[in-house]
């Protein structure tokens, strides 16, 4: 019905914008202080499975997790914070293998073989470099643990990151404890970006959690 040019039944007025811009604001602020708890708490639950608080056994298998290439194909700075730790466990016998993992979206973009290169040229034997290039998720790289013989895996990355893959490893069956890479000094932008996508991250991986969990079988 319009009454003097006004459509009596449009909901669509500036005030009702207005509420309903307001009420989703809402939600997501709630929504986004609900997952910032629940990475508060993965941290924490966390820290007794990390080195060097938890002990490390002798011949772990170590993961690698990808993180990304230069444009010149060789392994980001992140990466080679992840590849040095592996090395150097390797070389004190804390892992006797190591597994590359991450994606591999084209001949130029190999971030395992990369991986694998930098390991090489630190002295690790190539028969102690496995590669698995369907890493493209922490997810992904977690779930094919579970394809490997039962044995005990070390988690290698940084802090930020560690507490989600134990999260996904511990949650989907697999003997893991983690080891956090030594970080440099990066850009204050990149560090704030790293440490804010894991809270949203973190949740996704309760829910991928409880997805895999459901329909693996």
């Amino acid at each position: 019905m319009i009454i003097n040019g006004i459509n009596k039944y449009n909901i669509f007025t500036g005030k009702n914008i207005k509420i309903v811009n307001a009420l989703l604001k809402r939600i997501i602020q709630i929504l986004f202080m609900g997952m910032a708890f629940w990475r508060i708490i993965v941290i924490l639950w966390s820290k007794r499975f990390m080195h060097p608080s938890a002990t490390n056994e002798e011949e772990s298998i170590g993961l690698v997790f990808g993180a990304g290439l230069e444009k010149n194909g060789t392994p980001s700075l992140v990466l080679r914070e992840r590849v040095d730790a592996a090395t150097d466990l390797y070389h004190q016998g804390v892992i006797r293998e190591m597994i590359m993992s991450g994606g591999n979206r084209s001949l130029y973009c190999n971030e395992p073989l990369a991986m694998k290169l930098q390991a090489l040229a630190q002295n690790v034997p190539e028969g102690k470099i496995h590669l698995d290039h369907d890493g493209f998720r922490s997810f992904d790289s977690c779930v094919h643990l579970k394809q490997q013989e039962p044995t005990r895996f070390l988690l290698i990355t940084q802090s930020f990151h560690l507490p989600r893959v134990l999260l996904i490893a511990k949650g989907i069956g697999i003997n893991a404890k983690g080891y956090a890479a030594s970080h440099q000094v990066h850009h204050p932008l990149d560090m704030l970006w790293w440490h804010v996508r894991e809270i949203p991250a973190t949740a996704r991986a309760l829910i991928d959690i409880i997805s895999w969990q459901i329909f693996r079988h």
